[in-house]
């Protein structure tokens, strides 16, 4: 675990040293969790873009336990993000204060708000590379004088200033380290009434309202005397600015979206899932046929193992064959888009548009993190402000999202047509989807929407390690969530096709996948897999591909994505929701899988 040489500090616990926790406190974006990563070389999703730091953190280094925490702009209990801090905060011994170099006037407050609570603790300025690329200069030494305090000049992307954090952990010298003359609190206070003044509902409101003026008045002064210039001209900054505006922000989300389609549907779908597929089938497949026909299994264990829909062939096949190839291409694409900053600026883009139908204001933050994966998405709702929203962002999850694992597989089926036209149309279709869906949920819910309040961080260059990382991170996590769910799901349809219980089934369901959808019998099987896990289902069409046409691709593709929630998901679902409406959501989005696409079928027929 040793991050760097040091020749006046141990990773050790050394004798008459206390154990201290020891929390890393700042705004979105300002590089905590990159930090405590080097400190702790436990990797934890770093992401360019606001909400995604979820759960907390521990880690123990010497005698010391270091604490990550969601970003805040301030110690309230306005949101759960700051509540959950605010208590971390409070049974901390020091404080990690990680501000920006590039945003110090902003960042500063809490800095200022920290100090005032009187916990000890160190000001990390991170990002200070990025500043000087952009002609920002900081005094650290006036900074260090006029705080007094200790203050580490970082940049945790290049492991800067890393040592010397460690050090001062390891040596415990947070107490050297306080605040000793407040702006702010200039009587003596005790701390409770200090906490209550920065809590939401204070005793005196005009107090609070009065340190906020001073605060910030400080914070101005403070950055005046630091000597912080800037270059007239900055090229991050002006492409920052193009991706705002609405003609050359939705001219490059339409650039992304076309960029997403060749680099997965057409690479990754047509060369690397060919290639994985041949592989695992020419040297795999033959192998463990062989040694199980071999064996003395019974007939119903065989075709159990290694039968047409046997776990041992379609689990490894469907992950490592199909499902990983695009997976991997779907993280590492989104990935660089989060590592650039691009995210938030078209969460801020859209921001407008889905206002009008209810999704304003955060909630567009959990719709995009449930692109990458539903659960994830739903578990992010607790950032909301409102019931409303919450209610309406987790409806949509379950109707209408499709996660990464499913994009993947939907790129490459849309992909085997050869029609661009089909990637439009199904875009279209799920956009117009969510569009209804909103709206329906916006004029029966009761409540109302918060405004989006986000940290636009700068554009910049991917970090290849940082990329690398989360494509890392996240394959990982896939791999062990989906395997045990693959398992069962062909174990479940493995069973009942040895049983004769799969052909019934089709049987019964006749009427709604042929006579309704328009698909083959085969589709029942897709119904089946995806109640387990919705990629699952989607991946089982990538079977009998060759035998649909681009119209019953398409649907394929759209009842795949309205269909049930993952049992993940659901669990989440219940969690969040009570059993009364997880139940609702489940059937709503079955029915609707089941009835948009009987009416798309009979429209788009017309069309195509």
């Amino acid at each position: 675990m040793e991050i760097s040489s040091c020749n006046y500090c141990s990773k050790k616990c050394l004798k008459n040293k206390n154990e201290l926790n020891i929390a890393i406190i700042g705004n979105p974006n300002v590089g905590k969790t990159l930090i405590y990563n080097s400190l702790t070389k436990i990797y934890c999703d770093v992401s360019n873009f606001p909400g995604t730091t979820i759960a907390v953190k521990k880690c123990k280094i010497g005698c010391n336990t270091l604490i990550d925490t969601p970003g805040v702009y301030s110690i309230s209990d306005y949101t759960d993000d700051e509540v959950l801090t605010r208590k971390i905060f409070q049974n901390a011994d020091a404080v990690i204060n990680v501000v920006s170099a590039l945003t110090l006037e902003r960042d500063l407050f809490l800095t200022l708000q920290i100090a005032d609570l009187g916990k000890p603790f160190i000001l990390v300025v991170n990002q200070t590379d990025e500043a000087i690329k952009q002609g920002i200069n900081i005094n650290f030494k006036k900074l260090e004088d006029i705080l007094g305090i200790r203050v580490i000049e970082a940049s945790a992307i290049k492991k800067i200033g890393i040592p010397q954090i460690m050090c001062f952990i390891n040596e415990q010298n947070f107490k050297e380290s306080t605040y000793k003359t407040p702006i702010i609190y200039k009587e003596k206070k005790d701390n409770n009434f200090i906490y209550n003044v920065e809590s939401q509902n204070p005793i005196d409101k005009e107090f609070r309202e009065k340190i906020y003026i001073e605060r910030q008045s400080a914070v101005e002064n403070i950055v005046s005397q630091i000597n912080i210039d800037e270059k007239e001209f900055d090229f991050s900054k002006s492409l920052g600015n193009f991706l705002l505006s609405p003609i050359g922000g939705f001219i490059i989300a339409a650039v992304v979206l076309y960029a997403l389609y060749l680099i997965i549907g057409v690479f990754v779908a047509g060369v690397l899932v060919d290639n994985f597929s041949d592989f695992i089938d020419k040297t795999y497949v033959g192998w463990i046929t062989q040694i199980i026909n071999g064996t003395g299994f019974s007939p119903f264990i065989k075709e159990f193992l290694v039968g047409e829909n046997g776990i041992l062939i379609m689990t490894v096949l469907m992950i490592f064959g199909i499902l990983l190839p695009l997976v991997c291409g779907f993280f590492l694409f989104m990935a660089i888009l989060e590592d650039t900053g691009y995210l938030p600026r078209l969460a801020v883009l859209l921001d407008t548009t889905l206002s009008k139908i209810g999704l304003n204001g955060k909630a567009v933050i959990p719709v995009l993190l449930g692109f990458g994966c539903g659960t994830m998405g739903i578990i992010a709702t607790k950032m909301l402000d409102s019931k409303k929203e919450k209610s309406i962002v987790i409806t949509l999850l379950a109707l209408a999202v499709p996660c990464s694992p499913q994009i993947g597989a939907i790129i490459a089926l849309i992909a085997s047509t050869g029609m661009f036209y089909v990637w439009v149309l199904y875009i279209a279709i799920v956009f117009a989807a969510m569009v209804a869906i909103s709206t329906i949920l916006n004029k029966l819910t009761r409540g109302k929407a918060t405004d989006l309040i986000i940290d636009i961080p700068p554009m910049r260059m991917p970090n290849i390690k940082n990329v690398y990382n989360k494509l890392v991170f996240k394959t990982k996590d896939f791999i062990f969530e989906a395997v045990p769910l693959f398992i069962i799901g062909t174990g479940i349809i493995s069973i009942l096709q040895a049983m004769g219980a799969l052909a019934k089934l089709q049987k019964l369901l006749e009427p709604i996948t042929i006579n309704w959808l328009n698909l083959p019998v085969d589709f029942t099987n897709v119904l089946i897999a995806g109640i387990i896990r919705k990629d699952f289902g989607v991946t089982m069409v990538l079977d009998f591909a060759e035998k649909l046409s681009p119209l019953q691709i398409l649907i394929s593709c759209l009842v795949a994505t309205f269909f049930v929630p993952c049992i993940m998901a659901m669990i989440v679902i219940f969690k969040e929701m009570g059993s009364k409406k997880a139940l609702l959501i489940w059937l709503s989005s079955f029915t609707f899988a089941i009835v948009a696409g009987t009416i798309l079928t009979r429209i788009l027929d017309l069309i195509m």
